[in-house]
């Protein structure tokens, strides 16, 4: 005791006492408390980027006389910021897209849904396809930070004279296989939301009667099993050549089970989405 150049009394000892464990009760509360207020902003996060991901991605899949198409959108825990979409355009085509946006939760949620915005409002423009992804690109980095990005797989289809313009913007090699012969389409450019001077060129190429494109996300070829060892673009390469004759919906659904099943009691760490396109006639 500083006053009294004596040691406390045994009363103020526990007065003290009683003090500081009441002090450290209300320090433990608030504590608990702050956690539980960080929960809920996270469990609100994630309902809302939730329901922002199910109201962009497409209500139905489209009917097209001709073809058989199907596509599928398995999220992760996590949402993240998979993406594609169908956009009937004036005349006789359609655009269709595929898109993976960096990050998980809210952020990557509500870059998805400004892409969707951009890429509807573009395409409905009637411009070229290499067009629409150069806007779209100048779009995303005038309203987005430096760190979001997204790769993109966008393609005009005339089905009446079967033509596929295309733009690969950084995505995945999108897979097409005609008479069992495997090629990849990668023409386009750079990733969507990096660079203002990134330059995207697009092709125009026929689909043939049977001929197939799969255009996919990360999610399948990098997901991974309790090793963590990665399922491969092979793995996805053989269902493909060996299954060629099933439909659309069936096999997105073979491939769909057969990632799972590597994976095996691995948590889903990605987005999982996959899109089949196949000329029927």
């Amino acid at each position: 005791n500083k006053k009294a150049d004596i040691g406390f009394s045994p009363n103020d000892q526990r007065l003290l006492s009683i003090i500081a464990a009441q002090s450290a009760h209300v320090i433990e509360n608030a504590r608990l408390l702050k956690q539980e207020q960080e929960l809920i902003k996270l469990e609100e996060e994630y309902r809302m980027a939730k329901e922002i991901q199910i109201n962009i991605l497409p209500k139905k899949i489209p009917t097209i006389d001709g073809y058989d198409i199907y596509a599928i959108n398995i999220p992760a825990k996590e949402v993240g910021g998979d993406y594609y979409d169908f956009i009937k355009l004036p005349g006789d085509k359609i655009a269709l897209c595929l898109g993976d946006i960096t990050g998980k939760g809210l952020p990557a949620a509500m870059l998805m849904a400004n892409l969707q915005a951009t890429l509807r409002g573009q395409a409905l423009t009637q411009q070229k396809v290499s067009d629409v992804i150069k806007n779209s690109n100048t779009l995303l980095i005038n309203s987005t930070s430096g760190n979001r990005f997204a790769t993109l797989f966008f393609a005009e289809l005339n089905y009446n004279d079967h033509t596929l313009t295309y733009c690969n913007a950084g995505h995945d090699p999108v897979i097409n296989i005609k008479d069992n012969k495997l090629t990849h389409l990668t023409e386009g450019g750079l990733l969507l939301g990096c660079f203002d001077f990134a330059e995207h060129i697009q092709v125009t190429k026929t689909l043939e009667p049977g001929e197939m494109l799969v255009i996919f996300s990360d999610g399948i070829t990098e997901a991974m099993n309790e090793k963590e060892e990665e399922f491969g673009e092979g793995k996805l390469i053989s269902i493909l050549q060996s299954n060629i004759e099933l439909s659309a919906k069936e096999l997105s659904d073979k491939i769909v089970k057969e990632v799972k099943t590597y994976t095996g009691k691995a948590e889903q760490s990605d987005d999982i989405t996959l899109m089949v396109l196949k000329r029927s006639k």
